[in-house]
């Protein structure tokens, strides 16, 4: 064992995807989401994931973390450069160069910043980007599809056990892309910036009318639970 952590510690620094199976315990998301989810999943041992706006391999990945529980899944990137990463790094997941949007067009513009976590295809995010100081670098056009279409050719045989959303201001347009009727996650971890307890957003509200109910809250995130009750705990 301590000849196992010699070698885990000395190549980490060449291959940061080690990191995982030094600390089962590490988060690999901004703010913890990974451990909620698996808390929240009850530590599901080869559960499957759809992580859409999946953005780094490892880095801020709300999905990285379950590997070592043997979860596999899909990570949807339409950073051509990021999607490579994961490629590279993460080959026995599906991975999809492409955004999801209930946009009639097969295609979008899609804005690359300085930071590539704030990439976005909201033009109205973008500008707000710039406002704050951040660097727009490229603009690219990106084809983009729906929920619907992905579950349809990847995991129509499949139980969808998270679906993670962080689109960076289309969030709610990604949700509206899926058949409710039809798939279901157990879980959904989405980015809400209008989330309060206090009243509804456009996002809570949908999804509390889909029967998801709001178990956990981050600065950014919303974890939602399909059916939860106390029961459940």
């Amino acid at each position: 064992m301590r000849l196992k952590t010699k070698i885990l510690r000395t190549l980490s620094p060449f291959f940061p995807w080690l990191e995982i199976y030094k600390n089962r315990n590490n988060s690999f998301a901004q703010e913890g989401e990974d451990l909620l989810i698996l808390e929240a999943m009850k530590y599901k041992r080869n559960g499957f994931f759809v992580d859409v706006g999946a953005h780094h391999p490892f880095r801020f990945s709300n999905t990285y973390a379950l590997k070592s529980y043997g979860w596999t899944g899909i990570n949807i990137e339409p950073n051509p450069t990021l999607y490579q990463y994961f490629c590279k790094l993460r080959p026995d997941d599906i991975n999809l160069n492409c955004g999801i949007s209930n946009a009639t067009s097969n295609s979008l513009t899609y804005y690359e910043f300085d930071e590539p976590a704030l990439n976005t295809f909201s033009k109205e995010t973008c500008k707000k980007r710039i406002l704050e100081g951040h660097q727009l670098i490229s603009e690219k056009t990106v084809p983009v599809t729906t929920l619907s279409k992905i579950f349809q050719k990847h995991a129509s045989d499949r139980e969808i056990d998270l679906l993670s959303v962080d689109v960076e201001g289309l969030d709610y347009d990604v949700l509206t892309t899926n058949n409710w009727s039809t798939v279901n996650p157990k879980c959904v971890l989405i980015e809400d910036h209008d989330f309060s307890f206090d009243r509804s957003s456009r996002i809570d509200t949908f999804l509390v009318s889909h029967g998801y109910k709001v178990v956990a809250r981050t600065l950014r995130n919303s974890l939602y639970v399909k059916g939860y009750s106390q029961k459940n705990d």
